[in-house]
């Protein structure tokens, strides 16, 4: 079982990120990493994600229909069974 947590990087998505791999769920995160007054934080979030094995990072913006459908298409050839989708 697999989630994908959208905005991965920010405050909430990387709390949700964090509990769902400490519970033993694969977590696909995806966030633009867009401009942020807070980049420092916002860095260190995901850097914090990135050490657990059971976590993978996307950089895209999910308004981009051509990269999205590509996440999902590559999701489905490596078998990564995403079981639910939280956009936050």
């Amino acid at each position: 079982m697999a989630v994908l947590v959208t905005g991965c990087a920010g405050f909430i998505g990387s709390k949700v990120a964090s509990l769902l791999l400490d519970k033993g769920i694969a977590v696909l995160g995806v966030d633009s990493l867009a401009e942020s007054p807070a980049a420092s934080l916002r860095d260190w979030r995901l850097a914090r994600l990135l050490r657990h094995p059971c976590f993978r990072f996307e950089r895209l913006d999910i308004t981009e229909m051509p990269p999205l459908k590509s996440l999902f298409e590559d999701a489905h050839a490596r078998r990564f069974r995403l079981s639910s989708i939280w956009a936050l």
